[in-house]
């Protein structure tokens, strides 16, 4: 058997440990790490909310600063198609 040195042997040990250790101390480090998994997602999961809070409070932001311009492209809109529809009306005899 080869003999393990540094990190590889740190991990070597802590396996070993972790395989001698009975079955109470092996629920209880199941159930530490399940609630530290349980947590990193929910913290994951926190910040997405922030983020996306944040990005709509910035796309709201923006649209607000634009009302001229909204209501300039909405009524180019309207006008257009009210000059197809209007076209569409004329007859040819």
């Amino acid at each position: 058997m080869e003999v393990l040195s540094g990190p590889w042997a740190d991990l070597a040990l802590l396996l070993r440990q972790t395989a001698l250790l009975s079955d109470q101390q092996q629920d209880t480090l199941v159930c530490l790490l399940l609630v530290v998994l349980f947590l990193s997602v929910s913290l994951l999961l926190l910040q997405l909310i922030v983020y996306l809070s944040w990005k709509l409070r910035q796309a709201e932001a923006e649209l607000a600063a634009f009302p001229r311009q909204q209501d300039a492209i909405h009524r180019q809109v309207n006008q257009s198609a009210h000059r197809r529809r209007s076209f569409g009306s004329h007859s040819y005899s």
